[in-house]
């Protein structure tokens, strides 16, 4: 069975937080217990919840829906001499990204490179350009 691991933006505090669980009444989720220090006992509707991919960046960082992931295709011409040139993309994790991942719309090997650079909600000035 895969382990499901969640993250939340505190929107009081403006940070990110582990969740250690969640708190259920009557199949909702009432309630969570976090990393952070006076988080728990708050209303759900002061959190943002993020849940894993289950993917990782070129540096083993685990990808959370929110993170804010650069890319990088890296394109070759075989000549005499092999050629290539790099093209950078950034966009921001959800859910659509994540299937298309998963149903190989989107390839993650050798030639395409993963870094998480930031989340939405700490760093939405990188996605200006979007």
């Amino acid at each position: 069975m895969k382990n499901l691991k969640f993250r939340a933006w505190d929107k009081q505090d403006k940070s990110m937080c582990d969740i250690w669980s969640f708190i259920f009444k009557n199949g909702t989720i009432v309630a969570l217990e976090t990393s952070m220090e006076g988080s728990n006992n708050r209303s759900m509707d002061d959190f943002i919840i993020m849940q894993c991919t289950g993917l990782k960046d070129k540096n083993g960082k685990e990808i959370y829906e929110g993170d804010i992931i650069k890319t990088v295709r890296k394109e070759y011409e075989c000549y005499e001499d092999t050629h290539g040139h790099e093209e950078e993309e950034i966009f921001s994790v959800d859910s659509n990204i994540v299937g298309m991942i998963m149903c190989g719309l989107i390839s993650m090997n050798e030639y395409i490179i993963f870094e998480v650079i930031g989340n939405i909600h700490k760093n939405p000035e990188l996605l200006n350009g979007e």
